[in-house]
């Protein structure tokens, strides 16, 4: 077996210092989109559907949401979806309309899209989240007094961003 020279040895520490460096500034840069803060700032709404249309909008962001398996009686699991709602705005608004609505404090927002007139044609309901469309429904030829919901909670913190869409 050959031995490295003189140069060769003195080449190492400094390919190990260059490699160290790459390690550290990888590291550090992985290190920064841990530490972002993955909280929500924003919800956007917007409601379309034939011009000057209307609907009844409400919303709030104090509400409790709880997820709950149930069983059929054929013994099929399915999974239901339970809101109290403690406080809520409730606008008639024309359509289209767009809004966008603060929920860095409460980081939740839940929105209901009631038909008022029995005419009315398709809806579509879109939310987006800081700009990222995270839900989007069409209707067509729904009855007035059914509804469209939105239900938006966050649930991560550092280094994970789980939250829930219904």
């Amino acid at each position: 077996m050959r031995m490295p020279d003189e140069r060769t040895m003195r080449r190492l520490p400094r390919r190990g210092a260059v490699l160290g460096l790459v390690l550290a500034a990888a590291l550090g840069l992985a290190a920064c989109d841990l530490l972002r803060d993955p909280s929500p700032d924003s919800v956007s709404l917007r409601l379309e559907g034939a011009p000057g249309t209307e609907a009844l909008l409400v919303t709030s962001t104090q509400f409790l949401a709880q997820q709950q398996r149930r069983v059929r009686d054929n013994g099929l699991p399915y999974d239901t979806l339970l809101i109290q709602v403690f406080a809520a705005e409730t606008t008639r608004v024309a359509l289209p309309f767009e809004q966008a609505y603060d929920i860095s404090g409460p980081q939740r927002f839940l929105a209901r899209v009631f038909r008022i007139d029995r005419a009315t044609g398709a809806l579509r309901v879109r939310a987006a989240i800081d700009g990222e469309t995270r839900f989007e429904r069409a209707t067509s030829a729904v009855p007035a007094d059914s509804v469209v919901q939105f239900l938006y909670v966050f649930n991560g913190g550092f280094g994970g961003n789980d939250d829930d869409v219904f």
